[in-house]
């Protein structure tokens, strides 16, 4: 590699077995300071029954946002079922529009209690007009649907008038009661 240039290393970990594991990678070099980097590689093997859960929404829309300008929105993964689910590798999907980001960071492993729920927040900030799409994907404890994405959309738009903010969330209400008026 040229100095300054990056390479990315695959490393996938499937356990056969319940219990902590773990090894290492010898990355070896032409570098005379250091010619064999060794990363610890630490992982533990569950065993769960098949999860059962919703997705909410299954794809987000973000509409038309100015240039330069930030929404966040989110989605949650529910638990429906009486076992726990275990969530893995959350991340953008290869490809998609670097407008969108995960800034919570990506999720490497989490259990979902029975009942319970874990919220992925997306950001998108257009940096250019025009219309960018994306995903997130994540791995579930599901055999029949291992492999989940939630599709991202959204539009750059470069604006003359500035509406903000872009969204208003009155969050749960009860029938006939009433929030508080938000201006826009």
């Amino acid at each position: 590699r040229l100095p300054g240039e990056a390479m990315t290393i695959s490393v996938e970990f499937q356990p056969l077995v319940e219990g902590s594991a773990d090894s290492q990678l010898i990355i070896q070099s032409n570098d005379a300071d250091e010619p064999e980097v060794e990363v610890q590689l630490i992982g533990e093997g569950i065993m769960l029954p098949p999860c059962s859960f919703e997705v909410s929404p299954v794809s987000m829309g973000f509409g038309s946002i100015e240039v330069t300008r930030s929404v966040r929105r989110a989605f949650e993964i529910r638990n429906i079922g009486v076992d726990q689910c275990l969530v893995t590798a959350a991340r953008l999907t290869p490809g998609t529009a670097a407008d969108f980001s995960l800034p919570d960071g990506d999720i490497m492993s989490e259990l979902i209690a029975p009942g319970a729920a874990t919220i992925i927040n997306v950001q998108y900030s257009p940096q250019t007009a025009g219309t960018h799409t994306g995903g997130v994907e994540f791995s579930i404890s599901d055999p029949q649907s291992p492999f989940n994405i939630v599709d991202l959309s959204g539009t750059g738009a470069d604006a003359t008038l500035l509406i903000v903010p872009n969204d208003i969330d009155f969050g749960t209400i009860g029938f006939g009661c009433a929030a508080r008026a938000r201006l826009v």
